[in-house]
């Protein structure tokens, strides 16, 4: 008998009549058939009407007998009498019972057992599962890039194991959002909401302050970036700041936070934006993302997974000296590429594409800029599969790829391994040496696999530091009260190893290059 998988992947290959039995035998749903993202599409429109004609007209049958049996039994048609000849794990008997007596007391056990036996022919990988296992599959499918819509999927998997036998309880949902409040995002809270699952006095419960509240009930989105034109070199001459992470390390959100930090006087005395650059709208976008003054505000909706954005900019230090920088927030899929690259596995257009950007701008096109390097790392993410792998080994096929095609080179000034939302940290430990244990623990061999290229390239004499970073409070996902402290540290970090000219030796240059 084949598993559902073997089903998905060859799903041409059986007729509806065979797609039927393996929806009666519970191998496999109707719901799960028509998801796209199992079937790669192949489930096709015909064959979907046949399996359901197929299914609707045994069912039918199925009314039908249970009616004949009914009728031939030598008893009195008493509700009492009817209901205990009814096999109670049939679901066309149980449907036909309902048809027959919608008045009968034993009306509503009736319909509660369609469902459970409805429930197990739908997807099952919820079945039995506790609230740890239930945190993992929502984590998975937040970070999988064939989701189309993740706040849909997420809900219905809450809300599947809510309403299962040996599921969660509302009462262990509502524990394991106190103990994590970006567990779901503001969408599926404001769902589970509307829908009645949760209340105000739970937010209450949970400890969320009110502000959080009032934006998910508003239902405030975070902002959409498009696209931008694909990258092929870097224009400016300046220091070329990089930032590497996968998806939702949190790379982008720490990016508009310095961006935001840079631009407001506090550490920079200012920022002067070049709007010439390629990822100038998106620049201006997410530099205005985090509020300074305390309040909430939205984080920025993930990027494309394959766009690199490059961000022009002269940041002027308090003593006046201007500082020419570029910060290049890359494709949150460059890393997985290079894995896939590393392992020779079938790479698609897109994906081909995105390392293409990397090839240009760092090794056939390079500048002679000066170059540092940010690698952001989410605490606490060890744990969290893409495409069935770890972050670990995307990070440490990373290092290889990067040695390969001699991308750190002695242009190399420093490299920084910068740890987001570090507020997972428990209270009970000291910070920094629980970020150091994370780090040796987890991501041993791609640390040094970075010191080794620092000492081959004489970067930052062989060393690697680390920077603890956290946006302040975020909520749901989606919603921030800024603190500034991690990202000032950063700004400060810029300065310190960035160039910096007088603005009459500064125009010089200017002249020159303009010719």
């Amino acid at each position: 008998m084949p598993s559902k998988e073997e089903i998905f992947d060859n799903i041409t290959a059986y007729t509806a009549e065979q797609i039927v039995g393996f929806v009666r035998q519970g191998i496999v749903s109707v719901s799960e058939l028509e998801d796209s993202e199992n079937t790669g599409g192949d489930y096709s429109c015909d064959m979907r009407d046949k399996v359901n004609e197929l299914l609707n007209n045994q069912e039918q049958q199925g009314w039908q007998d249970a009616k004949v049996q009914q009728e031939n039994q030598e008893q009195v048609a008493q509700p009492t009498d009817d209901w205990s000849f009814v096999d109670k794990g049939s679901l066309s008997a149980l449907q036909a019972y309902v048809v027959a007596h919608p008045d009968s007391p034993y009306i509503r056990e009736a319909k509660r057992l369609i469902n459970k036996i409805k429930n197990s022919q739908d997807i099952d990988d919820l079945t039995g599962v506790d609230m740890k296992a239930l945190i993992k599959i929502v984590q998975n499918i937040q970070a999988d890039k064939k989701v189309i819509n993740p706040d849909e999927v997420v809900y219905n998997k809450v809300i599947g194991s809510l309403n299962r036998e040996n599921g969660i309880t509302i009462e262990e949902l509502i524990q394991a959002i106190t103990d994590d409040k970006n567990l779901l995002s503001s969408g599926v809270i404001h769902k589970l909401f509307d829908e009645g699952h949760l209340t105000k006095q739970d937010f209450v419960t949970m400890g969320i302050d009110r502000d959080f509240v009032q934006y998910m009930l508003e239902d405030v989105r975070p902002q959409q970036f498009d696209s931008p034109e694909p990258l092929t070199c870097i224009s400016k001459p300046s220091t070329e700041i990089y930032f590497w992470g996968i998806p939702s390390s949190g790379k982008s959100c720490a990016l508009g936070g310095i961006l935001s930090v840079a631009s407001n006087g506090k550490v920079a005395s200012h920022l002067d934006k070049d709007n010439h650059c390629q990822g100038y709208g998106y620049m201006s976008r997410l530099m205005v993302q985090f509020k300074s003054d305390g309040s909430v505000g939205t984080l920025p909706e993930g990027t494309s997974l394959v766009d690199t954005y490059e961000m022009g900019f002269d940041l002027i230090d308090m003593d006046g000296l201007i500082h020419p920088i570029t910060c290049v927030d890359l494709a949150g899929e460059m890393i997985r590429c290079m894995f896939k690259f590393d392992s020779d596995a079938d790479m698609r257009e897109e994906e081909l594409l995105t390392l293409d950007t990397l090839t240009k701008i760092l090794v056939d096109n390079r500048t002679q800029n000066r170059k540092m390097h940010f690698f952001v790392i989410e605490y606490g993410a060890d744990d969290r599969y893409y495409e069935g792998l770890p972050q670990k080994t995307y990070l440490e096929a990373a290092v290889q790829y990067i040695r390969n095609f001699e991308i750190f080179k002695r242009d190399t000034d420093a490299i920084f391994i910068l740890v987001s939302k570090v507020d997972k940290v428990p209270n009970d430990k000291d910070r920094n040496e629980a970020i150091k244990e994370y780090l040796e623990k987890n991501y041993r061999g791609f640390i040094a696999g970075l010191k080794s290229i620092c000492k081959e390239n004489e970067i930052n004499g062989g060393d690697i530091e680390v920077i603890p970073f956290s946006l302040g409070t975020v909520c749901f996902q989606n919603y921030c009260r800024f603190n500034e402290d991690a990202a000032e540290l950063v700004v400060r970090k810029i300065i310190e190893r960035s160039v910096g000219y007088k603005q009459d030796k500064f125009n010089k240059i200017l002249r020159k290059l303009k010719g």
